[in-house]
């Protein structure tokens, strides 16, 4: 079990969060970017509710135009991955 917190504290250190940090730092100091992904988690409401999805999708384009935006998407993307394949390992370190 030691190795998972220091995996998850090597995690915590890395240059990827570090730089997820900064980046959400930037979008929470910027009205248009936070105006943006207001209206993208607004669009994603009415999918689920109504189905409608053009705004969803028009808007989830400017999402990944923004680079900003773009490379957080990215990076929190990397960390997904990295819990997934963690938790993999971990499945089979139990199930054995």
């Amino acid at each position: 079990m030691y190795n998972v917190y220091k995996i998850i504290d090597s995690i915590e250190s890395s240059n990827i969060k570090k730089r997820l940090d900064k980046i959400k730092y930037e979008i929470n100091n910027d009205k248009n970017r936070l105006d943006l992904i207001r209206r993208f988690n607004t669009a994603r409401e009415k999918i689920e509710m109504y189905g409608i999805n053009e705004e969803f999708i028009k808007l989830k384009k400017e999402l990944f135009i923004d680079e900003v935006i773009a490379e957080y998407l990215k990076l929190q993307n990397e960390i997904n991955m990295l819990t997934l394949y963690i938790n993999k390992k971990l499945k089979n370190i139990t199930s054995k």
